[in-house]
């Protein structure tokens, strides 16, 4: 009965947000994809009260990185923020090392 309210808001949700894509499995999961995990909270909270209007049950989200630093060139890494700048020097992770949320695993 809600299916309709759903795909339709996903559809808005969609192209009310440029960083926002939305597909469908072939088992019928609705995949939102954002660009982090703040604003996929506020991407579920629209879609809730503003498009389609329905409760929804969404999984934890799941949270791919895609960025790596493969060689320690000695030159220092600068991030500006707002009117700041973060130095840093960036260092490969050990062979089969990875980083968690919690902290550096090896």
């Amino acid at each position: 009965a809600d299916l309709p309210k759903l795909v339709r808001g996903l559809s808005l949700l969609d192209r009310s947000d440029p960083c926002v894509h939305v597909t469908t499995t072939a088992t019928g999961e609705h995949i939102v994809s954002s660009s982090g995990e703040v604003h996929l909270e506020r991407c579920l909270k629209d879609l809730r009260e503003l498009f389609a209007c329905i409760p929804i049950t969404a999984s934890a989200p799941l949270i791919q990185f895609k960025e790596t630093i493969v060689d320690d060139d000695g030159r220092p890494l600068q991030v500006a923020h707002r009117s700041s700048i973060i130095p840093g020097w960036p260092t490969p992770l050990e062979e089969g090392g990875w980083a968690t949320k919690e902290g550096l695993k090896v």
